[in-house]
């Protein structure tokens, strides 16, 4: 499976760039104590993936120790909710999460107002991450080479193919449900508590089928270990060239995850602001863009404005599939 090129690896680091990243502070007030990043999911899913792939530059950025916490359950809402309602230690706590995360907590009836959800009366954000395509992938045990083949042996054998996810309404599972509404077939939905249990599930034939997040299952495509089928993604990407995408079978189908860091609702404006910069920051650096191609994905900086805009504007599409799900249940 094909990576990015040099020249789009290098195409991105410009891009990055351009947004007038400011260089490492010689000596800064802030922060000034190790930093705790929160991630609320198993070590080995996507969130802890890229958690781990910035990790580092950002000590080099910041100066300081970047300390990562897993606290997984119900889909990233145990966690989520640790760190809301836990101490943000002036900015040095700080939440990875994934969609799947901040859709639990519209589901809880947080940050919901008007019937529409505002990351900011929960969170602060700080900056997307990253969106990798999901990717459809398969167990070799389930004799299909393509969506077409999967719809075909689904809609001939109702609730014989098992999906896994990294939740009940996690985007993984979301993902599944309009893959059903659209084929019109039924599945078996097997929840886990995170990426880091569906895809050694998925790997050792616990479930036929997941609808993950690159960094998980991209490793295992070379040696057979997995088969990819498409992206989920609308248009086809340069991170997997080779791979079609859902739409061509299934018109209509589109669908993009993403993992962003978040402040406490207590950190000062310009702590979430220089929190911001130092993590756009590594996102430039050239180990970063190549480790997140490495697993499948690429670097989307955002400033916190640009993020909360973003995030409030996605949920709602989300939350439309939820209610598909609903009905389906």
């Amino acid at each position: 499976m094909s990576h990015l090129s040099k020249h789009a690896i290098t195409a991105i680091i410009g891009t990055t760039a351009a947004l007038g990243l400011a260089a490492p502070s010689v000596a800064q007030d802030f922060p000034n104590d190790t930093v705790t990043m929160i991630v609320p999911f198993n070590a080995g899913g996507g969130t802890d993936t890229l958690a781990r792939i910035i990790q580092a530059e950002l000590e080099s950025i910041w100066g300081q120790t970047v300390v990562i916490e897993n606290i997984p359950g119900a889909s990233g809402l145990v966690g989520t909710l640790a760190f809301i309602n836990g101490s943000g230690e002036e900015g040095h706590r700080i939440l990875m999460a994934s969609t799947g995360a901040i859709l639990s907590l519209a589901r809880e009836g947080m940050g919901m107002m008007d019937d529409s959800f505002h990351v900011e009366e929960v969170l602060q954000p700080i900056t997307q991450i990253s969106q990798p395509p999901y990717i459809v992938t398969v167990h070799p045990s389930l004799d299909v080479e393509s969506v077409q083949e999967l719809v075909d042996y689904a809609a001939e054998n109702p609730g014989e193919v098992t999906f896994g996810s990294s939740g009940v309404g996690s985007a993984s599972h979301l993902t599944g449900v309009l893959f059903q509404d659209l084929a019109g077939v039924e599945l078996t939905h097997v929840p886990y508590t995170g990426m880091g249990e569906a895809g050694p599930a998925l790997l050792g034939g616990e479930v036929a089928l997941l609808f993950a997040p690159a960094p998980v299952v991209e490793g295992y495509f070379a040696d057979g270990s997995l088969r990819p089928l498409a992206v989920t993604t609308g248009q086809a990407t340069e991170l997997f060239p080779d791979l079609p995408t859902v739409s061509e079978t299934l018109e209509g189908f589109a669908i993009a995850g993403w993992f962003g860091l978040y402040g406490h609702p207590d950190t000062p404006a310009e702590r979430i602001e220089t929190l911001s910069a130092g993590a756009r920051e590594a996102m430039a650096a050239e180990a970063v863009i190549e480790a997140m191609a490495n697993s499948g994905g690429e670097p989307v900086p955002m400033t916190p404005a640009e993020y909360q805009d973003f995030v409030n504007t996605d949920v709602a599409q989300w939350r439309e599939l939820q209610e598909i799900a609903d009905q389906q249940n």
